[in-house]
């Protein structure tokens, strides 16, 4: 038997809905009501997922019965019960969307079961859908918040100004030429596009020094991963935005920063940041140095190919840049 206290069904007629529940009894244990003002007072104290009523009611006609059980709850299914008189009726409420479908008295048990497991399936598309459409506008959001945090970095760096988003757009290619899946893209892009935020906690001279940087300075300047991560690891992403931005100094050899990490120890998408990272500042200008020309820096990258970078990620981003 089908326990699903998430069914009520209404009809004036007690002769009625004691047949249904001889029809039901085996496969649902529904919720049976008499009365539409009873029968809404209960949806509003339950949590109904199917609603069957009767269309023609003394106290008030099944339509608006309806009406106002979508009211109550947007999200349950309703079915209708009608005589030959009322067909059209219900038809009509079935075509104006306010009804999912409609039995024809008198009822045989084959065909309320089957109206109550589609209605029911219905539900579970309903539920779905919705959470679906809050996924999406929650990461919408995120988008947003992330986009907001890296015009600060780039408002306080003119250096970096640019530079997240060179870094995302080849990372994103990168990954989608190895045929990386969507959603796993979307964070990879993301962590990309802030992945120098922790340099808001590095003194401003120190990002627009032209000359060398003394050791002290660039231990400063090296804790940006960690800055980077303690901001970002306060918010609940739906990726890991928050250790790809702590890892994307790494490198495979255990030379980066700021953990050593080695080889599968770092995260893919902080693989591929990395070598995207390392190429835009070699070829951009800094305030110690000029860009550094193209060849050179293939040159670099091929040479550490394999050993500081995943050869693959080194392949691809020569690739796109040759």
């Amino acid at each position: 038997m089908k326990n699903n206290k998430n069914i009520l069904i209404l009809d004036d007629e007690k002769n009625v809905l004691s047949a249904l529940e001889r029809l039901l009894h085996g496969s649902f244990e529904p919720d049976f009501c008499n009365n539409p003002l009873d029968a809404l007072e209960m949806v509003r104290n339950g949590n109904y997922k199917v609603v069957i009523s009767d269309i023609s009611m003394p106290l008030m006609d099944g339509i608006k019965f309806i009406e106002e059980v979508t009211k109550i709850d947007s999200d349950v299914v309703t079915v209708i019960l009608t005589g030959h008189s009322t067909v059209e009726n219900a038809i009509d409420a079935i075509n104006k969307g306010s009804i999912f479908r409609f039995l024809s008295k008198p009822i045989n048990k084959e065909n309320i079961i089957k109206a109550i497991e589609d209605s029911l399936e219905q539900h579970s598309n309903i539920i779905a859908k919705k959470r679906l459409f809050n996924l999406e506008k929650e990461k919408a959001d995120m988008e947003s918040m992330i986009r907001a945090l890296s015009k600060v970095i780039e408002i306080r760096d003119p250096y970096t100004a640019g530079h997240q988003k060179d870094v995302a757009a080849l990372s994103v290619t990168i990954a989608q030429n190895l045929g990386w899946d969507e959603d796993k893209i979307r964070g990879l892009n993301l962590a990309a596009i802030v992945h120098d935020i922790g340099k808001i906690y590095v003194p401003a001279e120190f990002l627009s020094k032209p000359g060398k940087l003394t050791s002290t300075e660039f231990s400063i300047i090296k804790q940006h991963p960690v800055v980077g991560h303690e901001i970002l690891d306060t918010v609940n992403f739906n990726w890991p935005i928050s250790t790809i931005v702590y890892q994307h100094h790494e490198k495979l050899d255990g030379s980066g920063y700021p953990n050593q990490l080695k080889g599968d120890e770092i995260l893919d998408e902080a693989q591929i940041i990395a070598v995207c990272d390392t190429y835009d500042a070699m070829i951009s200008h800094r305030p110690y140095r000029a860009a550094l020309e193209k060849d050179k820096v293939v040159a670099y990258l091929k040479s550490t190919r394999g050993t500081q970078y995943k050869a693959e990620y080194v392949d691809e981003l020569l690739k796109v840049i040759t």
